[in-house]
């Protein structure tokens, strides 16, 4: 098994964007054995909680989202490799097709 991060590129609303630059730090979600997920903020543990994967009408993620970027805290998600092969990681907030939620963008970063 591949290990590390995935390393956060944008967070969309519907109102707009946020991205490491607009917000003046980096993010980085370290999914861990037995369900554990550490976020970093700028390389440094900034909180830690449990993640959960389940399937409903797609493949849902559930863990409790910062505060400072706002997103519904079950999300669906996609992976996928672009044609120059950097993997991708979408989630996508259950309430952004209600004009809630969020959709956050990360790529795979390994260690």
């Amino acid at each position: 098994m591949a290990t590390g991060h995935w390393e956060w590129e944008s967070t969309s609303y519907q109102a707009g964007a946020r991205t490491p630059a607009s917000v003046g730090f980096t993010r980085q979600l370290v999914f861990g054995a037995g369900g554990q997920l550490t976020v970093h903020r700028s390389g440094q543990a900034d909180y830690h909680t449990t993640y959960q994967l389940s399937m409903s009408y797609a493949p849902l993620i559930t863990f409790v989202n910062e505060t400072d970027l706002p997103n519904d805290n079950t999300k669906t998600y996609t992976l996928r490799s672009p044609q120059y092969g950097q993997q991708v990681l979408s989630l996508m907030g259950v309430t952004v097709p209600v004009d809630g939620g969020a959709v956050e963008t990360y790529h795979w970063v390994s260690e």
